[in-house]
């Protein structure tokens, strides 16, 4: 994606922050109706993209999709991911729909604060103007000048109500904009997980890996990969099909996540390959959990539930490596998946360590 169309994405970024917040809930409720019209999936691109069309800040991203409208083609998920692939930089996504739910809830919750205090302080000031119209009216006949203060007073408890009035009206638009940003976190947390076992996705783990990488870098050099691969899936799905065959790697993830530690993250990595990866941990800890998560899948005896046959083992080989200074991420997947091929060429439900 060109600098050019980045800097659209970024532009309209920044002037949401500047319109009103409620005019700013009413763009994002727009962006989820269309979504929903059109039956897209609300990821954090998709949702960036069409709020970015209803702001109209994006002159050509709304052109084609006002022409698409026109033509009576919907702007489906194969349409939004040719259009995400142009108008939004896909990577920055979940960092700035953060930002931006984060600055519209700052933005909430510091103009809620000043209406308040603003309130406190015209009430007080209406209190004062009530004990000096008491005074006047004990020293002072002047029927005129007790009327100017009674009138002082009554447009000042006018003003008090009007800013409690808009105090509650911005406390509703606060909660609105609090349901959104939930909302946003679920979308966010569903485009990196995997749909059918419930651990990271691909992209879950290269977001992961990537920043653990950065990490190690800079002098933590306490990272471990595994690689994990189900020994002959592709038989065990041709004989027992395919949704058995899901159930089984429910399972498996299942056990691996019971066993990687809350530091870590696994991650289906491809169709029945699984991916973990391990900051703060040496090789031979690696190894270790390796041999444990294996040791634990190959234990347990598979089960059809409908007719109660017994389906036999599934193991799991693994290959481990860990980071050295020269790695970057693809290098450090490229000697796990190196020392997995290993553990498959020695006889498979196995772990083997990168040379």
């Amino acid at each position: 994606m060109g600098r050019s169309a980045a800097a659209d994405v970024y532009c309209w970024g920044e002037l949401m922050f500047e319109q009103d917040v409620r005019q700013a809930a009413l763009f994002a409720k727009k962006a989820f109706e269309s979504m929903a019209t059109n039956g897209v999936p609300a990821t954090p691109p998709n949702y960036q993209l069409w709020y970015s069309y209803h702001v109209g800040q994006n002159a050509d991203l709304v052109d084609e999709i006002n022409a698409a409208a026109k033509t009576g083609r919907p702007v489906d998920g194969e349409a939004c991911a040719s259009l995400v692939q142009k108008f939004v930089e896909v990577e920055d996504t979940s960092e700035l729909v953060s930002e931006i739910t984060d600055a519209i809830g700052s933005v909430t919750d510091q103009a809620r604060d000043s209406l308040k205090q603003a309130g406190e302080d015209a009430e007080r000031f209406s209190e004062s103007l009530a004990g000096f119209s008491g005074e006047v009216a004990d020293h002072n006949s002047d029927g005129d000048l007790q009327k100017i203060i009674q009138n002082m007073i009554a447009e000042t408890k006018e003003m008090v109500q009007r800013t409690i009035e808009l105090e509650t009206q911005l406390s509703e638009s606060s909660q609105e904009i609090a349901s959104l940003k939930s909302e946003l976190e679920s979308t966010t947390a569903e485009a990196r997980t995997d749909m059918l076992t419930g651990i990271g996705n691909r992209m879950a783990f290269q977001s992961f890996l990537d920043k653990a990488v950065a990490d190690a870098e800079g002098g933590n050099d306490k990272l471990s990969l595994i690689i994990g691969d189900v020994d002959h899936f592709k038989s065990f799905n041709d004989r027992w099909g395919h949704p058995f065959g899901d159930q089984v790697l429910k399972l498996i993830s299942f056990c691996i996540e019971q066993l990687v530690p809350e530091t870590g993250l696994a991650a289906r990595y491809g169709g029945e390959e699984f991916a973990i990866v391990l900051p703060e941990t040496h090789l031979d800890e690696a190894v270790q959990l390796a041999e444990q998560i294996r040791r634990d899948i190959s234990s347990k005896r598979i089960r059809r539930t409908d007719s109660g046959e017994d389906v036999g083992q599934i193991t799991v080989s693994f290959g481990v490596a860990q980071f050295s200074e020269a790695d970057s991420s693809d290098d450090l997947i490229s000697r796990a998946d190196q020392a997995l091929y290993d553990a498959k060429n020695s006889g498979r439900n196995q772990v083997k360590r990168a040379a």
